[in-house]
């Protein structure tokens, strides 16, 4: 699809998004009185729901952010577990290296005496 048709179905999908919300503002403006810990106020039922739409809206935005924060710190700690256990097998395997020479200049020290001719 081109991209001026995708703005035409973006641009004709938002005018009915639109044109459904002015129908349930104008249908649903009684007002109620909502009470809420000792506050007391009145607004129309529309507002009360689009309000708490919202509000459900962005708090799974937030826990959504809060999963994707998580995960990404997981795999970074992943990534720094895995890099650390590599080096300290490189340098344990350059160790075991340093161990055998060292064997090996100490078996050729102890044979140097022992293949002298009396």
């Amino acid at each position: 699809m081109e991209k001026k048709n995708v703005n035409k179905v973006v641009f004709v999908v938002a005018v009915v998004a639109l044109v459904l919300l002015t129908v349930f503002i104008v249908q649903n403006a009684d007002k109620i009185t909502v009470s809420f810990f000792g506050w007391d106020f009145s607004l129309p039922t529309s507002v009360l729901i689009i309000a708490t739409f919202v509000i459900g809206f962005l708090g799974g935005l937030i826990f959504d952010a809060v999963l994707a924060y998580r995960a990404r710190k997981r795999k970074h700690n992943e990534q720094l577990m895995k890099d650390y256990i590599q080096r300290v097998e490189q340098e344990n395997l350059e160790l075991k290296e340093k161990e055998m020479e060292n064997d090996v200049k100490k078996l050729d020290i102890n044979n140097f005496g022992s293949n002298t001719v009396v």
